[in-house]
């Protein structure tokens, strides 16, 4: 059979890539993360068999919280882990970020105590499931300090381990979410399963570093020690932090909206079709992103040089994402209702329409961290503001126009022009010789 050449050059190039020592890395860290993503994909049809669209958009709202507020729990110091000078700068930082999450965890659930019933009645929330939403605080711990012993792991290059930390993740939560199904625990299973998955994974990170722990607790850093390190390094809750809040606020405050201005199904299909294009995109991109934030610091004494390896980890990700964007964007809403039920069909459409959205959020994954590196920290803040007038303003003119789909279509097109001018920033630091 013959080849076209066309072809045999694009095989070449990924063998190429995967050769490297970037690559090697990413298939260490993404091997773990693609397994995981099979399981959860797996876990999927059987869910939305038994959860209904109701219940799925009650856990969007939910996952919505703990995303905006477990990313800013840390006040972002443990981006700060990896490029630390030294080890005990390194220990610091995570102090530090580990003492904000605690702070920030109980403000959540006093916010909880006395607002919970409030934002209950607004979004219309059934009560038999948002009693979960009091246990958002210690969902919000557990993925903050997720973050913070994952930032530690990479920083010294522990691939294997944090590969096999993500299949743990996933398999708790999709197998405790699944295991609410037998024991009829329709109204509450997919939070509860969420939750429970993600305290149990922290357990699991302390289990392989029950001595690391000990020392670090037994040599806790004195309070001076602790202050002058986030003096130091209070770039990132000066500006990272705004802009990663905002950031998260703006991509998750669609769903907020939809909840406001549709029925809870509309979100149920939202999410669902994000879940089945964002997981995979986000943890192998979040994995690339990790490797490619050591790599770049690196490269960052060289412009030239570390903007040849920005290219090659876009044009390398482009290639990773291409055939699923295809595959969506010819039989989306077929494979929906096969996959997962005739019901979700509407969610399949919704998946065609930002799939090239979530391509290009994929391929530009790594960019934020380079953002972090190149010190571009004063102009962080501008994207998520911006973001957050125009993804809830292309769902309003959505619900204007009576069709969310015409919503969906008008931020994928905005989105996408937005993701060019902020890589198109990068691109211009990196062309200035240094």
């Amino acid at each position: 059979m013959h080849i076209p050449a066309e072809l045999m050059k694009l095989f070449s190039r990924i063998k190429d890539t995967l050769k490297s020592g970037t690559g090697g890395k990413f298939l260490k860290l993404s091997s773990g993360t693609i397994t995981a993503q099979i399981i959860g994909l797996a876990a999927t049809p059987v869910l939305t068999r038994y959860y209904t669209e109701d219940e799925f958009g009650v856990y969007a709202i939910y996952l919505s919280l703990l995303i905006v507020i477990a990313t800013s729990a840390t006040l972002r110091y443990e981006m700060g882990i990896i490029p630390s000078k030294t080890d005990e700068d390194a220990k610091r930082v995570a102090w530090n970020a580990g003492i904000s999450t605690l702070i920030i965890s109980g403000l959540t659930l006093i916010g909880l105590l006395f607002a919970g019933s409030w934002f209950q009645e607004m979004m219309d929330i059934p009560v038999e499931s948002f009693w979960l939403f009091y246990f958002l605080p210690a969902a919000v711990i557990a993925m903050a300090f997720y973050n913070i012993l994952f930032n530690h792991h990479n920083r010294f290059e522990h691939y294997s381990f944090l590969g096999k930390a993500k299949i743990f993740q996933i398999t708790s939560i999709s197998g405790i979410q699944l295991a609410g199904i037998p024991l009829l625990l329709q109204k509450t299973g997919l939070i509860a399963g969420d939750i429970i998955g993600r305290l149990l994974t922290i357990l699991y990170f302390f289990r392989f570093n029950v001595r690391r722990i000990r020392s670090a607790i037994k040599n806790r850093p004195s309070s001076r020690a602790l202050k002058a390190n986030a003096y130091r390094n209070k770039a990132y809750p000066k500006f990272n932090l705004a802009a990663a809040f905002i950031d998260r606020l703006s991509f998750e405050i669609p769903v907020l909206v939809i909840t406001k201005l549709f029925e809870l199904a509309t979100v149920g299909f939202y999410s669902v079709a994000m879940r089945v294009l964002s997981l995979p995109a986000m943890f192998i991109g979040q994995a690339m992103a990790q490797v490619f934030y050591k790599t770049f610091t690196d490269y960052a004494h060289d412009y030239k040089l570390a903007k040849k390896f920005l290219f090659k980890t876009w044009g390398f990700l482009s290639l990773v994402g291409l055939l699923p964007l295809i595959i969506i964007l010819g039989w989306g809403p077929e494979i929906f209702a096969f996959v997962l039920g005739s019901d979700w069909y509407a969610a399949g459409e919704m998946a065609r329409i930002i799939a090239p959205m979530i391509f290009f959020i994929f391929v530009s994954s790594p960019s934020s961290n380079a953002y972090l590196t190149l010190n571009l920290h004063h102009l962080t803040p501008i994207f998520p503001v911006v973001s957050l007038i125009y993804r809830p303003g292309c769902i309003y003119i959505g619900y204007l126009m009576g069709d969310i789909l015409t919503g969906l279509w008008l931020l994928t097109i905005v989105h996408i022009i937005f993701i060019v001018l902020y890589n198109a920033i990068i691109i211009r630091k990196l062309s200035v010789n240094k």
